[in-house]
């Protein structure tokens, strides 16, 4: 499941849950992206839906994003009932409905309950993920100046406490081009350290296909070039293709997988899959991004 659709359908589920909102959950129903955009009518009920100050323009959504008033409502009902005798209402009935919740999301995101975990906010579920990962002194990190506050801090603690290396690329936003911030990484250092590092990813975890077609790229243009690389892109094509059957319809996937088969040299496998990306999600930067550049690399 792609970004785009866990969204689409969490808001379905979301609106559908309140009684007066059927309707407007089922107008979304067959219309594209575009075509809700220019609804009026239907943005006009959704920020009504919110309580946030008129006079003020609210930019910041990534510190703190605001909650519905059905959200609000429902946290005053359950912090009044929980007050009402703490012991017996919170423990003994509102803790066991997380698990509930938990199976709930589960099925709407279509995996086992045991991989979901429920957390406070967004940051702290990603430095569980952050201080989860199995990284000795000397390993290296490689982010941006991009990345949210919150992760740089997480990470410069794990340089502090373990002894980890943590390298940070700048680019100047919107990037200049898809040539430009190639240049950048290019010159933070030589692709035998980064293959280096890839080669240490995949050992923690061997089913990720991003990963091997990392390791791939930075043995391309290290020492050894294509020949040393043919074996990790074909692991990545391997892996990409496994999960191609469970989301076909995801775009930036399929963006990727094209883009591993021209790497190889196979066209006749590469522009179908290309094109398919392209007119699956023609507004995607990322999809674009690499459609051009195969274009361009392969004339």
């Amino acid at each position: 499941m792609n970004r785009r659709s866990f969204f689409q359908s969490t808001t379905t589920v979301a609106l559908a849950t309140q009684v007066s909102f059927s309707a407007l959950a089922a107008a979304t129903k067959g219309k594209s992206a575009g075509e809700m955009a220019t609804d009026e009518d239907f943005w006009m009920t959704i920020r009504n839906e919110f309580t946030t100050d008129r006079t003020v323009i609210n930019m910041n959504n990534g510190y703190a994003s605001p909650a519905p008033r059905t959200v609000q409502d429902a946290m005053k009902r359950y912090l009044d009932f929980t007050n009402m005798g703490p012991y017996h209402t919170m423990v003994m009935q509102l803790d066991p409905k997380i698990e509930r919740a938990r199976r709930m999301i589960a099925d709407a995101a279509g995996c086992d309950p045991e991989e979901i975990a429920i957390t406070r906010n967004s940051s702290e579920a990603l430095e569980i993920a952050q201080l989860g990962v199995t990284l000795k002194p000397g390993d290296e990190v490689l982010t941006t100046n991009q990345d949210y506050p919150r992760m740089l801090t997480t990470f410069r603690q794990r340089v502090r406490r373990e002894g980890i290396k943590l390298k940070m690329i700048s680019f100047p936003v919107p990037v200049v081009s898809m040539d430009d911030l190639y240049q950048r990484f290019e010159q933070l250092g030589d692709f035998e350290q980064a293959a280096a590092s890839y080669e240490k990813a995949v050992k923690i975890n061997p089913s990720n296909y991003l990963t091997w077609a990392n390791l791939a790229s930075a043995w391309q243009w290290g020492k050894g070039g294509m020949e040393r690389a043919l074996p990790a892109y074909q692991k990545a094509i391997d892996l990409a293709e496994g999960l191609r059957k469970v989301t076909p319809t995801d775009a930036e996937l399929l963006a990727r997988l094209g883009s591993y088969y021209a790497s190889l040299g196979e066209k006749n496998k590469s522009l179908p899959i290309l094109r398919q990306a392209l007119a699956l999600d023609p507004e995607n930067p990322n999809v674009q991004g690499r459609v051009g550049f195969q274009r361009t690399w392969s004339g």
